[in-house]
């Protein structure tokens, strides 16, 4: 059986992950800050923004991983998690494991916009050309915002 994919490889899918839980970048930095294991980061909100900016890739510790993934769903938010794990998964894994047209439609659901387009492309790059004009006909039919003035 083949082991399970990393759930996290870069700090920007640590953002992803932390918004769908619910978390802001400011309390987590706090979190993190207080967490031994974390110490010798030193993160401050500034400092983690930074590092988790869309399109910085930077690489992820695994203990920073680690800490990501253990940190509490806020109330409200279990489906959003549910989704970007999936979403995580299927992009370091098998992408063809996954709907990718059921995963685009929950992520228009129930994620807010930044997040659910972030995943959608890494996925689309990852899932190739075929998969990729089905996403880009979902995405553009059920998340609005991804419009631009050539497509419309």
């Amino acid at each position: 059986m083949k082991p399970a994919p990393p759930l996290l490889e870069s700090y920007e899918e640590a953002r992803l992950l932390l918004g769908a839980k619910g978390w802001v970048l400011s309390k987590a930095a706090l979190e993190f800050a207080e967490k031994p294991e974390l110490k010798r980061f030193k993160f401050t909100q500034p400092n983690l923004s930074r590092k988790t900016v869309p399109g910085s890739n930077l690489p992820i510790e695994p203990e920073v991983a680690a800490a990501v993934e253990s940190m509490k769903t806020w109330p409200g938010y279990e489906r959003q998690t549910e989704i970007v794990t999936k979403g995580l998964l299927a992009l370091h894994g098998d992408p063809h494991s996954v709907d990718v047209g059921q995963l685009v439609k929950e992520m228009r659901e129930y994620m807010p916009g930044e997040i659910a387009l972030t995943l959608i492309d890494a996925l689309e790059e990852k899932a190739g050309a075929r998969e990729s004009k089905l996403l880009q006909a979902v995405a553009r039919r059920w998340l609005p915002w991804t419009r631009t003035p050539s497509s419309l």
